[in-house]
């Protein structure tokens, strides 16, 4: 898994007019699930994007479609060439991996923003996010 964030208020903080959140964020997580299907790295394989429902599905698909043709600054460094077809959006009602991606999120969210008092919640946490990260791939959140 890859996990990618902003801290929006610092992003609010630092940039008068700044890309909306969701879109910079989705659109650096595509780059890197990019790169890493490339040539010498998955035997040049194609991937699929899975995303849970988002108001701005429309316009995730449509910088993707973008992303492809040319690299798109603050965006991509590159033109996207190993997704394809388009980004498919869905309830993650429907979903059990969407589901897993939710609750992955938000433990890795929780032990960055919340400070266990409890020493049995802190051992919990710690055992719940390790699981987490034996399974990720990268992690990331960025503060401008």
């Amino acid at each position: 898994m890859l996990f990618r964030g902003m801290d929006v208020p610092a992003q609010r903080r630092r940039y008068a007019q700044p890309f909306p959140a969701h879109e910079l964020v989705l659109s650096q997580l595509i780059s890197d699930i990019d790169k890493r299907l490339g040539p010498g790295r998955s035997l040049g394989m194609l991937g699929l994007c899975h995303a849970d429902e988002h108001h701005s599905a429309d316009s995730g698909r449509r910088n993707l479609r973008r992303f492809k043709i040319e690299a798109v600054a603050g965006h991509t460094e590159r033109p996207i060439t190993h997704i394809g077809d388009t980004i498919y959006f869905g309830p993650s009602h429907a979903s059990r991996l969407l589901q897993a991606v939710d609750i992955a999120t938000f433990f890795l969210n929780r032990v960055r923003h919340t400070t266990e008092t409890d020493p049995r919640a802190r051992r919990s946490m710690a055992a719940i996010v390790g699981n987490i990260r034996s399974i990720t791939v990268d992690e990331y959140v960025w503060t401008p």
